[in-house]
């Protein structure tokens, strides 16, 4: 049997599933519309404070042995919070290089980036920035990196799904993803990021894009594999390590890596032409 996409409950009105817009802002898990706070960022979709089956049955980082069920996953609250609707774009990375608050681009030594470095583009994610680079540029936009379980929350809901847009498998209107035919470039147009996709089919429950394939997002936590369920209320991993989180899978990622419980790693130094920026903001 499929698993739901959302919650279900006959207490939950059809008309306000969780994540449908609502009058007053966004509707919860629960059926009730949850306005949104004074102040939420232009370009940004608010996410209710409710619950998250972080991870996945069987799995380790990428794959899971169980599909799509969440049965043994960890269960958190998050706090209520604001996402990008969108990743952050070359054109709007570029701005904070100009106000001399974010280095530019790094290419030069990265084979990848030399050729696929997206600075300055307006309608394509930034990429080949290094952690500090991306904190630093939501900083500057008075927001943050968002941690693991105000992405994942972001991405599923409190239900049950594969990917962002449901349990549908991924095609490239949904994710650029690598192609397992042997060959390197791959991709499922030019072997590297494309425009920005803002069809309803890409979304997530709470109408946020580009959740899966294109560019990965880094994340605010430091990688610990064995993370999961040492905190269930706002869970973050502050505690130094070797590796930054990464999120969402890219254009040079197979499946596995598009699903919502998917966790990457990598050194918070380095720059990757398949790894940009996504930001949070609190209230």
């Amino acid at each position: 049997v499929a698993p739901a996409d959302t919650v279900t409950s006959p207490d939950v009105p059809a008309s306000c599933q969780e994540g449908a817009p609502c009058d007053d802002g966004t509707c919860d898990q629960h059926g009730q519309c949850v306005a949104a706070p004074g102040g939420l960022p232009e370009g940004m979709k608010w996410v209710p404070p409710g619950t998250v089956y972080m991870g996945c049955a069987g799995a380790e980082e990428n794959g899971c042995a169980q599909g799509c069920t969440d049965a043994n996953s960890v269960q958190v609250s998050v706090s209520g919070f604001a996402i990008d609707a969108l990743p952050v774009t070359g054109a709007d990375y570029e701005s904070c290089v100009t106000a001399d608050v974010c280095p530019s681009v790094y290419v030069g030594t990265n084979a990848q980036c030399d050729l696929k470095a997206t600075k300055g583009k307006a309608n394509v994610p930034i990429n080949c920035v290094a952690w500090g680079a991306a904190e630093g540029y939501c900083a500057f936009m008075g927001k943050s990196l968002c941690t693991e379980a105000q992405w994942e929350r972001a991405a599923k809901g409190a239900g049950t799904r594969c990917y962002p847009w449901g349990n549908a498998v991924p095609d490239c209107d949904k994710g650029v993803t690598f192609q397992p035919s042997g060959d390197t470039v791959g991709g499922c147009f030019t072997g590297g990021p494309r425009e920005l996709n803002t069809d309803a089919s890409n979304a997530s429950p709470f109408g946020v894009f580009e959740m899966a394939g294109n560019m990965s997002d880094w994340i605010a936590d430091w990688y610990d594999k064995d993370f999961y369920g040492q905190q269930t209320t706002d869970p973050f991993n502050d505690i130094k390590g070797t590796y930054r989180v990464v999120r969402g899978g890219s254009w040079g990622n197979g499946e596995s890596m598009l699903r919502v419980h998917a966790r990457d790693k990598v050194n918070p130094t380095n720059v990757r032409a398949k790894v940009g920026i996504r930001c949070c903001w609190s209230p």
